[in-house]
């Protein structure tokens, strides 16, 4: 297997060191199977928060990482949220827990929601259910399959309905050609908050491989379509993701300034529509770690924001993850493990 550039010494000294950030989106992983990564434990992730950057908080994004292994298979997942909720964590680590559970099941889906906010200890926030769907051989799914058009279904519409009845936020990790549909979704839900994780999904493979400024075109009209929904707001990370990242270029992206440079455009341009208060930063660590280590990834994260202002810059790294994820100021709502 691979080493990712987690496991290898740090190369770059923390860019803005005193910069606080929340780290929106991230996994942990024990499992010598999965295709996307190396595996990403707790030490390894303290460690990387101890690297150098003011990490305040952090997000953890359901993997199929413990489920239970018996029991109602619907309730199965709960045993993700538990395993995090259990652990005992220093403050700002893990703060909120987005979990998963099947929302094609609608208002079925209440009782293992409940379950999941009982399991959370005043942690769980939400629930991401992967719906990326592309009808090219060559383009990976998501793990658990859906049909085309999932999103816009009845039954997981009143089931991401249902999410904002509760005060939970649906995460959505779909590709760039599914954005039309998650802004039908947030029209149809609008008292749901919903994240678009991953910068909106954009390819570099399979189709999509030959012309990527065509695809940044589409991209970047249904990314603006998203952004006139206010319920929708967008996690800007997945920058080393080997979906939107090709082998060679991933080879050349050796430092942070070249990480940065290579996404500018695209970063600017999804700030400037979705606007600061909406944006926020994400490591999708382990699975970035492919370009890069987490303090040269964050490097490069906050310098394609240095042309914004103090203000802005908290709202982009700290504000929008905090309230969109109800991250406490204090642990004083939490449960003890």
């Amino acid at each position: 297997m691979a080493v990712h550039a987690h496991q290898v010494r740090h190369r770059e000294q923390a860019f803005e060191p005193d910069l606080a950030v929340v780290d929106a989106h991230h996994h942990l992983w024990d499992d010598l199977t999965n295709q996307l990564a190396v595996p990403y434990a707790l030490p390894d992730l303290l460690a990387d928060m101890d690297g150098g950057h003011h990490v305040v908080a952090t997000v953890y994004a359901e993997c199929t990482s413990h489920w239970r292994d018996d029991g109602d298979p619907a309730l199965r997942p709960v045993g993700e949220t538990q395993w995090i909720a259990g652990q005992v964590l220093p403050r700002g680590v893990m703060d909120a827990i987005i979990g998963y559970a099947d929302l094609r099941s609608g208002a079925a889906t209440r009782p293992i929601l409940e379950a999941h906010r009982e399991a959370g200890r005043g942690r769980f926030a939400g629930v991401r259910h992967s719906t990326a769907w592309d009808p090219h051989p060559d383009v990976p799914n998501t793990a658990r399959e859906v049909p085309p058009r999932t999103l816009v279904s009845a039954d997981f519409v009143e089931g991401v309905r249902l999410l904002g009845e509760l005060g939970m936020t649906f995460d959505a990790w779909i590709f760039f050609h599914q954005i039309p549909e998650l802004a039908q979704l947030a029209a149809a839900a609008p008292d749901t908050r919903i994240v678009l994780d991953h910068l909106g999904g954009p390819l570099c493979i399979g189709p999509y491989a030959a012309d990527r400024p065509a695809m940044l075109a589409t991209w970047r009209e249904h990314l603006a379509a998203a952004a006139a929904r206010e319920n929708i707001v967008l996690k800007i990370g997945g920058l080393g993701f080997p979906w939107f990242v090709p082998d060679e270029v991933c080879a050349q992206l050796t430092d942070s300034d070249a990480i940065a440079d290579y996404w500018r455009r695209e970063v600017e341009y999804a700030i400037e529509v979705f606007g600061p208060r909406r944006c926020m930063f994400e490591s999708n660590f382990p699975v970035d770690s492919r370009v890069a280590d987490y303090v040269t990834y964050w490097n490069a994260m906050k310098k394609l924001t240095v042309g914004h202002s103090p203000s802005e810059r908290a709202e982009m790294y700290v504000g929008t993850a905090m309230r969109t994820y109800g991250i406490p100021r204090d642990d004083t709502n939490r449960t003890p493990p």
